[in-house]
């Protein structure tokens, strides 16, 4: 008779080990994401395995099943990950599409040197299998595999994709989840998991790689007809594993003492009330960022010192080039300067929801911000678009802006701004001083120039007009421009503005989309 973990106790094990994470892990990889990924898979999910095993007094060899399955199994073990991850991969992008919103990242998650892709690979596609599979299909299936081979697949498949602690990327969890349980408990082998879980995670771990050193290289994942490919691919592998020999019946297990379904499963109770409280904070961040917005936002001083030039490219929503703009920062005493011109053709852009009619436009402008601050304290706008010609004043009245519009020298619109406004034409470069975290988010009030309203063109504008907005650091992602590749924080400024920045410091701004153009860094001197 075999003393095999009493499922009560995995059910134990499993919440002490989430909690840890939650808590314990999320401090750790604030620290440090990659180290802080290191000791969360070692100290917070393989250590408590251990320490289960070793005070139950379970013998690991054959608790863990830690028996080589042949080179037969194992090589399709690496098939079946890899044709699941490019699936899992699919899956992520279609539930982010259905949501509405994908989950941030940190900066520090895309490696930009040789060293730190390596220790990202390490972590994920070594430490991670090894850890996880020792816990999840070596203690957690094991126990409850009392309940037959099925219910220990099942059940550990579910708590492993639920330990992830993630609404939007559950779906992609569960396919591998039931994999894994398949093939350890088919070939009685948990390296057949490992080695499942070492193909998944090394191709996401490549892919990540990959797209934050060369960016501009488009790689086709995730897209339907590599999920097809990966498809394909698993259930080949599945059904060839599963034509291998029978696993062997399981021995006879010792029955520990009958407890009630409460005793038994308040464990998960409490770890299901950790996840829904999780999943919903990332909905709702996610989805409806405006609800972290309790302040207007505060911009902090930069590390401007020297002048600075900055020269972008104009591209429309055919990325077809349209013009080109220049920006100047100058440091003074108490103020910096902002001193941009911009000159950009006419043109005309069709797309499937869309339609863009925009005529030639050249434009400058003066913007002074304060330097401690960068609160914007004047700015000077001249415009022209075919023969009508526009000019714009800004100036501190009190406590608030006072902007003024002309036409042609004649018809005359004035507009009060609060003090913390951003102007359209100078806030992308000024908000490189906002504060960059993931899901931070501020409430801004935003000046036009002129605002449209439905269809794009040159009859249906008005201006100055003022909008109520939130800003909001989306996450980080490689993005590459013609002035080369950057990992870059995404900022959207209520729904239709979005700007990258350099993650380091003087966060130059890299691009620009205002719905109507795109600007790209080409030269930053």
């Amino acid at each position: 008779m075999r003393n095999w973990p009493a499922i009560q106790s995995v059910n134990v094990l499993f919440l002490i080990s989430a909690v840890l994470v939650v808590i314990v892990g999320a401090a750790l990889q604030i620290w440090s994401l990659l180290w802080g990924l290191v000791a969360t898979e070692v100290l917070l999910i393989l250590l408590p395995a251990l320490i289960f095993l070793w005070r139950s007094r379970l013998p690991p060899r054959e608790t863990l099943r830690l028996r080589w399955p042949g080179a037969r199994l194992a090589g399709l073990s690496l098939l079946i990950g890899a044709g699941i991850w490019l699936v899992a991969a699919w899956l992520d992008s279609v539930m982010g599409l259905l949501l509405g919103y994908s989950i941030g990242a940190p900066a520090d998650f895309f490696p930009t040197t040789s060293g730190s892709a390596a220790l990202l690979f390490f972590a994920l596609a070594v430490l991670a299998p090894l850890c996880e599979e020792t816990l999840f299909r070596g203690v957690v299936q094991r126990g409850y595999e009392r309940q037959g081979p099925w219910a220990g697949i099942l059940m550990g498949g579910l708590l492993f994709a639920f330990f992830h602690m993630r609404f939007q990327g559950l779906l992609g969890v569960l396919p591998i989840a039931l994999a894994l349980g398949y093939v350890v408990w088919r070939s009685d082998s948990l390296w057949s998991g490992i080695l499942l879980h070492f193909a998944n995670n090394a191709l996401a771990a490549g892919l990540l790689v990959a797209m934050s050193l060369r960016p501009d290289v488009s790689i086709g994942v995730p897209s339907l007809p590599a999920a097809i490919v990966g498809a394909v691919l698993a259930f080949a592998g599945l059904w060839l594993f599963r034509r291998g020999p029978a696993p062997a019946p399981p021995p006879a297990v010792s029955e520990p003492k009958p407890v009630s379904w409460l005793r038994q499963s308040w464990p998960l109770v409490i770890a299901g009330l950790i996840y829904t409280l999780l999943a919903t904070a990332e909905f709702v961040v996610g989805r409806f960022p405006q609800v972290m917005a309790l302040d207007d936002l505060q911009l902090q001083a930069t590390s401007w010192e020297r002048p600075a030039r900055w020269q972008y490219e104009l591209r429309n929503l055919l990325d077809e080039p349209v013009g080109r703009a220049e920006c100047r920062l100058t440091p003074e005493a108490a103020t910096l300067v902002l001193e941009c011109k911009m000159s950009q053709a006419a043109f005309e852009a069709k797309t499937q929801s869309s339609y863009f009619n925009m005529g030639e436009i050249e434009w400058q402008q003066t913007a002074r911000w304060d330097r401690e601050t960068l609160a914007l304290l004047s700015a000077e706008r001249s415009q022209r678009s075919g023969e009508e010609h526009l000019s714009f004043t800004l100036a501190r009245d009190g406590d608030a802006l006072r902007w003024v519009m002309e036409q042609e020298g004649q018809n005359r619109s004035e507009l009060t701004l609060p003090a913390s406004a951003l102007l359209s034409a100078e806030w992308p470069w000024r908000l490189s001083a906002m504060p960059f975290s993931v899901a931070f988010a501020s409430r801004a009030t935003v000046g036009w120039a002129a605002f449209w309203e439905g269809p794009v063109n040159a009859e249906n504008w008005e201006g100055p007009v003022a909008q109520s907005t939130v800003v909001v650091v989306r996450g980080a992602e490689p993005i590459s421009t013609p002035a080369g590749n950057f990992v870059a924080w995404r900022v959207t400024v209520g729904e239709r503005l979005t700007a990258w920045y350099a993650v380091n410091a003087p966060h130059t701004l890299l691009r620009y989309e205002d719905g109507m153009v795109t600007y790209e860094l080409i030269n930053a001197e």
